[in-house]
């Protein structure tokens, strides 16, 4: 039987609601959240503790350019640059 493959994501941001998305995330099976960006190393850290994203990154563009993905989901301030 064909099963089609998770759904590959990207996360820009990983403040409070960046988080809400991911704890929600993390408990669907047709889902991997393939990459994570924030400027800030403490985020990153704890992204990189609590869950298993593969690609964390200071650049969001980077992250964009580097990890293939299906879509992305943007959680950061409305004034971030």
């Amino acid at each position: 039987m064909w099963q089609a493959r998770p759904l590959r994501l990207l996360l820009a941001g990983a403040g409070l609601f960046g988080c809400e998305h991911l704890d929600r995330l993390a408990r669907r099976t047709d889902v991997q959240v393939v990459g994570v960006a924030d400027p800030s190393p403490d985020a990153r850290g704890r992204i990189g503790v609590r869950y298993a994203v593969p690609a964390l990154f200071a650049d969001a563009l980077e992250m964009l350019e580097r990890v293939p993905a299906d879509g992305v989901i943007v959680a950061t301030p409305f004034d971030a640059v």
